[in-house]
């Protein structure tokens, strides 16, 4: 991967989900901070490598995409305990946090609960988007329950956000931004579970509307999995394949070097959700 070429969607997921977490000293659009698998931008790659081989969600994931960002953020000025660092909530690091009115569950509670989490958000991966109606659902119910588990001391939002596009990558839709100027309303959507769907919903919407201003390339040679996995890798946000399309699918939707694709069904599923919301 070049990473010179990296996406101006991806750049803006990271400094919008860290701006969300008051940090904004970290300029992902430098080169020195997209280095592959360390920090945020690190997380983000190893967040789409998952979903792109659609690999299960585990324990040792998270802690990795933790890791990597409270390290990186330790050394940009926003020191985190050495225990924290890649570390549930735990013996290991006894904390109990609380935000706003809510009161997470106690540290011991928090790898069971994980646990069983995992187990759910896995199987329900592996079924929900056998119908578009589900996409909506399944995002928004799996980062709600997440966020109310908090496993860690710090930083549940960031993780939180890749995982709500690691379900989103299922799909497949865009790269879905969540922008510190909708913080409130974010933190609002938390309220109940309809909430935070139509909240989502709208994220979709906004995801699925989105075009792309930058002249990509369409893959080159004889299309393979492994060289259409390269190029997908690089443009994934531009490039998505609905579950029915492979590879020749997608290259025969380039139009001279633009790479096209249709998300009718996606959006036809968040018209079925909002109007549902409105009754």
């Amino acid at each position: 991967m070049t990473h010179s070429s990296v996406h101006a969607r991806a750049i803006a997921f990271l400094h919008e989900s860290s701006a969300m977490a008051d940090i904004t000293t970290i300029d992902y659009a430098s080169p020195a901070n997209q280095v592959p698998y360390a920090g945020h931008f690190g997380a983000l790659l190893r967040m789409q490598s998952l979903a792109r081989e659609r690999r299960p969600l585990s324990l040792e994931e998270l802690c990795s995409w933790h890791a990597l960002i409270t390290e990186e953020q330790t050394h940009h000025g926003h020191p985190r305990p050495a225990a924290s660092m890649g570390h549930l909530r735990g013996p290991s690091d006894p904390v109990e946090v609380r935000v706003g009115g809510h009161v997470p569950p106690a540290y011991d509670q928090v790898e069971p609960l994980l646990r069983q989490w995992l187990e759910d958000v896995n199987q329900h991966a592996r079924t929900a988007f056998s119908e578009e109606s589900c996409i909506v659902q399944a995002i928004a119910d799996t980062l709600q329950r997440f966020e109310v588990i908090r496993p860690f001391a710090d930083g549940n939002g960031r993780i939180g956000r890749l995982v709500a596009n690691w379900v989103a990558l299922q799909a497949p839709v865009p790269l879905i931004l969540f922008r510190e100027a909708e913080r409130q309303a974010f933190y609002a959507a938390h309220r109940s579970e309809r909430a935070m769907r139509a909240f989502i919903a709208e994220k979709l919407r906004e995801a699925c509307f989105y075009v792309p201003w930058e002249r990509i390339p369409a893959p080159k040679g004889e299309i393979t999995d492994e060289t259409f996995r390269a190029w997908y890798f690089d443009y994934g946000e531009i490039a998505l394949r609905q579950s029915s399309m492979g590879a020749t699918d997608v290259c025969e939707t380039a139009s001279g070097d633009v790479v096209l694709v249709e998300h009718h069904e996606v959006l036809d599923a968040l018209e079925r959700w909002q109007a549902e919301e409105r009754e």
